[in-house]
């Protein structure tokens, strides 16, 4: 059976989704598969802008991640060859690809949600807040005089969640069980498969020469914590580490800040080394395998990519028992689990990597997650929907 695949994602490479989408789509190829990858990130359109105003003008608090899904900067139609081809749409925001746009495809989609975003009325975090179980009919994001613009894209993604050709994926447990609350997805046909990794690629690596690199200590017990904006996107959860760390004050510790040019506000009486971005991935598996342990605070993970990517190349995590990161870690084996959103229970957690290092069982992989595991479950699922 002939396999025909598009796949969309406004990023490339970049980002857990963009990152996700691209090791799919190489697995894709290497097993022959006819697949094409279709983004926008490096090109300048108009819709991105559009799609992003709500954001900087309507927000009662502006900040958190919103999209309105009105605009497309690419035309899907023109893309599809064959009513047979399988549309498979990844993160699709930033002007990508509009709600009307995918309402009216008629060949079979399979939409892998890297966020709640395509069950919600616009937000791609939700927080405390279950109007997505509903309607999302007062939004408390916007003031009163755009409140009502949530309901009306909720309603526009109705029709998108009444096609019969749709599928949903999702890459955790967690992320399973919020689609099912929501109001828009909980009767659509659902499946988990996780992000991938290629564990030829990640792997522990004997290399300190990143640490001379960036002045890392050798001697200190060294925390890494990454993200994109990570002192801007809440969360990431740079306020519930910095509170962890003064707590944790009895260790010689150093903090590696992956994706900022300086600690901001937080961190004050910790030593800190910041490294904007690395551009090789060579780096970052020299990284990973250099540091004591990795520092997931997350409030929310769809998955939790360098999680497992640490424990990939065997250096253990901390991070909240919540969300995506609970199918990665396995608690006080290769990580910790600490309670939701308790900053002493990470600040012990982290006690307890640090006490018990050579204790863990850092070798045992987590097969599931191989890339090509990963791909033969998409696979076994295109051919379902042929």
């Amino acid at each position: 059976m002939d396999i025909d695949v598009l796949l969309f994602n406004y990023s490339k490479n970049t980002g857990g989704a963009g990152i996700a989408t691209e090791r799919l789509y190489d697995a894709l190829c290497k097993k022959k598969i006819q697949a094409r990858l279709i983004n926008a990130h490096k090109r300048k359109h108009l819709s991105t802008f559009f799609d992003k105003i709500p954001n900087k003008i309507f927000q009662k608090k502006p900040g958190a991640l919103w999209s309105n899904g009105l605009f497309s900067s690419i035309n899907i139609k023109g893309h599809i060859k064959s009513e047979k081809q399988i549309i498979h749409l990844n993160w699709i925001n930033n002007g990508l690809i509009s709600i009307d746009q995918v309402s009216k495809i008629k060949n079979p989609i399979i939409w892998t949600l890297h966020d709640l975003w395509p069950v919600t009325g616009g937000c791609h975090v939700v927080g405390e807040c279950r109007q997505f179980e509903s309607s999302c009919e007062n939004c408390p994001l916007f003031n009163q005089h755009f409140i009502e613009i949530a309901k009306y894209l909720f309603k526009k993604k109705q029709r998108i969640f009444g096609l019969p050709n749709i599928t949903l994926t999702v890459p955790s447990q967690w992320m399973l069980e919020m689609v099912k609350k929501s109001a828009l997805g909980h009767n659509s046909q659902i499946e988990i498969i996780p992000n991938g990794i290629d564990p030829h690629m990640f792997k522990r690596i004997k290399n300190k020469d990143i640490l001379s690199k960036y002045n890392i200590s050798e001697s200190k017990m060294t925390l890494l914590f990454g993200a994109n904006d990570l002192l801007l996107d809440k969360n990431k959860g740079v306020d519930l580490l910095d509170e962890a760390l003064k707590i944790l004050n009895v260790f010689d510790i150093e903090l590696v800040l992956l994706g900022a040019d300086n600690p901001g506000q937080y961190f004050k009486n910790i030593n800190t080394v910041c490294i904007p971005k690395l551009e090789k991935y060579e780096d970052l598996i020299a990284l990973y395998s250099s540091v004591s342990l990795v520092c997931v605070p997350s409030r929310v993970e769809s998955f939790g990519l360098m999680a497992l990517e640490s424990l990939q190349c065997e250096t253990p995590v901390v991070a909240f028992d919540f969300s995506g990161t609970k199918d990665i870690i396995n608690h006080k084996v290769n990580g910790y689990l600490a309670r939701s959103f308790d900053t002493e229970d990470f600040a012990l957690g982290i006690s307890y990597i640090i006490e018990n290092i050579k204790k863990l069982d850092m070798e045992t992989k987590n097969e599931n997650f191989y890339i090509d595991n990963v791909a033969n479950k998409f696979i076994k699922l295109y051919e379902s929907l042929l």
